[in-house]
């Protein structure tokens, strides 16, 4: 969870267990679907999949001074 958290804005980081919680339990794999890169920010469409369950999580993400740290995350239908 720390190494997960390091990359979290300090403004999303309070929201890291209902974002791991949305995620398959266990994850057993991750596959990139999309990365979008704009002036401002990186957008991301990852699909986590586990024993059961599959999840897709769009992300943004900004370099705030010390390189790219995630900003939102929320599940896709």
């Amino acid at each position: 969870m720390d190494a997960a958290a390091a990359d979290f804005s300090e403004d999303l980081r309070p929201h890291l267990p209902q974002i791991a919680g949305a995620l398959p339990q266990p994850v057993v794999s991750a596959e990139v679907l999309s990365i979008e890169v704009g002036e401002e920010e990186a957008a991301a469409m990852i699909r986590w999949t586990g024993d059961t369950d599959v999840v897709t999580i769009r992300s943004r993400w900004k370099d705030l001074g010390g390189g790219p740290l995630l900003v939102h995350a929320e599940p896709v239908d």
